[in-house]
């Protein structure tokens, strides 16, 4: 046999070998964010799940290899189950992210009840996002937690035309309008929004101090 050969054979089964380590001994070499340590981590990097990661419960994964590799990934957020595939390689690859239905309550402090239409395609190279296409839509938002409310239309949207930024928006006809941009980059989200009179996000938006008695419209930056 060939050095070179002998060389790859032996690098794939390495790389075979520690990939089918359990993850739990991955996880502890990972320098989580606060708040984001998995728990409940079972199954290896091929396939396996958590009982919860951060603000996501449960997460599982699975790689796949045939037809070039990709990462299968299922998280349930916000009473959804998210479902998300990565294919490619690490200098380009391709996302998907589409909302899998009815996903298990798993505690938060604000639930929201609707489904999510349609799909996002994110294209990058390394960690930069090259294109997004796309968008998630749900037609019918209801805050069930802490108290009941219906929130109208919501839009979820991803542009990479320069910076990464996230658009979100919240609309129900003659009562409120929002608009959120998030920059990764910056670590920063711009919020703009109105209301309108006898709106009952009013008085909730007048506790945080986001508006004054009488004021309709605001806007404010978060830093995280």
């Amino acid at each position: 046999m060939r050095p070179a050969l002998l060389v790859w054979a032996l690098a794939v089964f390495v790389l075979v070998a520690l990939a089918g380590a359990p993850a739990t001994f991955w996880s502890r070499w990972v320098p989580w964010p606060e708040g984001w340590a998995p728990q409940a981590v079972s199954g290896t990097l091929w396939r396996g799940q958590a009982e919860r990661l951060g603000a996501l419960a449960p997460l599982r994964w699975r790689v796949r290899l045939a037809d070039g590799p990709a990462l299968e990934v299922s998280a349930g957020a916000l009473q959804r189950d998210w479902h998300a595939v990565v294919r490619g390689w690490p200098w380009a690859w391709q996302a998907t992210l589409e909302d899998g239905g009815p996903g298990p309550a798993s505690g938060e402090l604000v639930r929201l009840e609707g489904a999510w239409q349609g799909s996002v395609l994110v294209r990058g190279q390394g960690r930069r996002c090259v294109a997004a296409e796309g968008g998630l839509h749900a037609p019918r938002l209801v805050l069930i937690a802490p108290w009941g409310m219906p929130l109208g239309r919501g839009d979820l949207e991803l542009d990479c035309t320069g910076p990464p930024r996230l658009n979100a928006r919240l609309e129900r006809a003659g009562h409120h309008r929002f608009a959120l941009t998030a920059l990764p980059d910056a670590r920063r989200s711009d919020l703009a929004g109105s209301v309108e009179p006898g709106s009952e996000l009013a008085a909730l938006l007048r506790q945080f101090g986001l508006i004054d008695a009488g004021q309709q419209r605001f806007e404010t930056s978060m830093s995280w």
